[in-house]
């Protein structure tokens, strides 16, 4: 819904900032509050191919599920790396939650299964906000559009 804050994060790759900047405007341009995760733009220091460490990529997944004021999950991109962090998330935690929507495709497939084995959840495999699909597709932008509201 219009107003409602939407969760970015990066449980797998690093995600350049001139990538992930289009895809928040065009979330604000919605009328949403985009909540950028703590460690979405970080690097991890040895392997350059994720989004910072193990711990704080989970750490901001868990962050963005449990905030009862965040209304939907949106990752930023794919890559490596999401089931390098399934086991450090605190899933009772995610359950008592409750369930919102959670978008990703490509690696997140990991966390798309873990969602419906361990919380017995329906995620959304679709558009992510630093994907080119989902900057220049407007297909794909209007089928987030309508998930979202």
């Amino acid at each position: 819904a219009p107003g409602a804050r939407v969760a970015v994060v990066a449980p797998s790759g690093p995600v350049p900032e001139d990538r992930l900047k289009p895809g928040l405007d065009l979330l604000r341009e919605w009328g949403l509050e985009p909540v950028v995760g703590a460690h979405v733009l970080d690097r991890h220091p040895q392997f350059g191919y994720l989004a910072g460490t193990d711990a704080d990529r989970a750490a901001d997944l868990q962050a963005a599920w449990c905030d009862p004021a965040v209304a939907a999950v949106l990752c930023a991109r794919g890559g490596y790396g999401a089931q390098r962090m399934s086991d450090l998330l605190d899933w009772d935690a995610m359950r008592a939650a409750g369930p919102k929507p959670f978008l990703g495709f490509s690696d997140i497939t990991a966390l798309h299964e873990d969602f419906a084995t361990r919380l017995h959840l329906a995620t959304l495999h679709g558009p992510m906000a630093a994907g080119i699909d989902f900057l220049q597709h407007e297909g794909s932008r209007a089928h987030l559009r309508a998930t979202l509201f």
